[in-house]
């Protein structure tokens, strides 16, 4: 029967748009168990790698936290082509020193 399905771009069934299926489910807690109880000699790998190579292990490092933490998508700021930039300033204290109210400039 042609003409009976639904319209192009309308979904009417499966799963909600983003949710994971149950083999990705399973196989990241599987992943995390194993990783769980092999965090005490892989920190001490990294370890050992970094005494000769800390460039390495930094990789390494940052490689794990691909699996733990998520990427955040890059995002670009746009105002209007007419507006000021905005400026930033950065005030060190020194120890002792109280903080107070910070005026804004105007």
């Amino acid at each position: 029967m042609a003409g009976t399905g639904s319209p192009p771009g309308v979904r009417r069934g499966g799963r909600q748009k983003g949710t994971p299926n149950k083999a990705t489910a399973e196989a990241r807690a599987a992943f995390g168990m194993v990783f769980e109880k092999l965090a005490p000699e892989v920190e001490g790998w990294i370890r050992e790698v970094a005494e000769t190579d800390p460039a390495r292990a930094a990789e390494l490092v940052l490689r794990l936290a691909e699996y733990f933490v998520p990427k955040l998508a890059r995002t670009e700021v746009v105002g209007a082509e007419d507006a000021e930039p905005l400026v930033v300033e950065v005030v060190t204290l020194s120890a002792g020193e109280p903080l107070g109210p910070v005026a804004l400039p105007g």
